[in-house]
């Protein structure tokens, strides 16, 4: 990790251990530059005194499908609400809305994000750039292609889909209108302005906003 990085991270700690919030940071890098190291060091550092969660996208939203379909709707809202209000959100892999763990049933949940899902990250990203609270963001591709990535459904999970509501065991497929991606678009120009942008794989950085 290069040493400014470094000390980006340990000024955010430190100021997230005393309660001061800190600046958030967007961290780019290809494969293999210790993003989901940096985001576990994180995770390590501060959930101890419980000022951290750490998700990684794709495993977020399954979890939260999950939720819905065992524990209820409520049972969601309330994850939402402490990643909301948590001092740091640790988000890994923001571009990539698959599971990091495989799919193991042909009716399993779907893979890629669904417009609820989409509904509920644009809430959780809006809610905590409202209130600036800090993220930890971490992508494979510049910001501005985040979006499209998010929104964007593989044909794997369209047929899943159709044969578990043809089974009657998920609810009708949807068509992923465009103010889904309007609204995920909206999100990310937020979070990106209210981030430090710092390229891993250049090991340079480019400051956007603090």
């Amino acid at each position: 990790m290069p040493s400014g990085v470094a000390a980006d991270i340990e000024r955010l700690c430190g100021a997230v251990l005393a309660g001061e919030g800190g600046h958030s940071l967007w961290l780019v890098g290809d494969e293999g530059q210790s993003k989901s190291a940096l985001c576990a060091y994180l995770g390590q550092r501060l959930f101890p005194a419980g000022k951290v969660a750490v998700e990684h996208l794709g495993d977020l939203l399954a979890h939260l499908r999950w939720l819905g379909a065992v524990r209820g709707e409520g049972a969601v809202e309330e994850k939402l609400a402490k990643l909301a209000h948590v001092p740091l959100l640790v988000i890994d892999d923001l571009d990539r809305p698959v599971r990091s763990f495989p799919v193991t049933t042909a009716l399993a949940m779907r893979e890629s994000a669904s417009s609820r899902d989409l509904l509920r990250l644009y809430e959780l990203l809006d809610e905590r750039v409202s209130s600036a609270l800090p993220f930890v963001v971490t992508s494979r591709v510049e910001p501005g292609r985040c979006a499209e990535n998010v929104t964007s459904i593989n044909r794997v999970d369209l047929v899943r889909a159709l044969v578990a509501t043809a089974s009657g065991t998920a609810d009708p497929i949807e068509d992923f209108p465009s103010y889904t991606l309007d609204l995920i678009s909206k999100a990310v120009d937020q979070l990106q302005e209210a981030c430090r942008l710092v390229q891993l794989s250049s090991e340079r950085r480019l400051d956007q906003a603090a």
